[in-house]
């Protein structure tokens, strides 16, 4: 699965939380550690950076192992 692919299901987990239109500011700190196949079963965590409005920390796991995880700053669309 393409990095894009990826960083762009943690962008629509975290849109999808705000339930508002949102853009993606930054993307840091992005470790492609593992290469997900086809029929791979994925699971995309994203949580609030204390203290950084907008900040995420995100990881994507298949079967309980790290496959990318990094941070994204996203801000609502007006």
């Amino acid at each position: 699965l393409p990095g894009i692919a990826q960083l762009a299901m943690v962008f629509d987990l975290i849109q999808g939380a705000l339930d508002a239109p949102a853009r993606v500011v930054e993307v840091s700190r992005v470790r492609f550690k593992q290469m997900i196949l086809p029929g791979d079963r994925l699971r995309v965590w994203a949580e609030p950076r204390p203290g950084r409005d907008g900040a995420y920390t995100f990881r994507i796991t298949k079967q309980e192992e790290v496959v990318c995880s990094g941070t994204m700053i996203v801000k609502k669309e007006v």
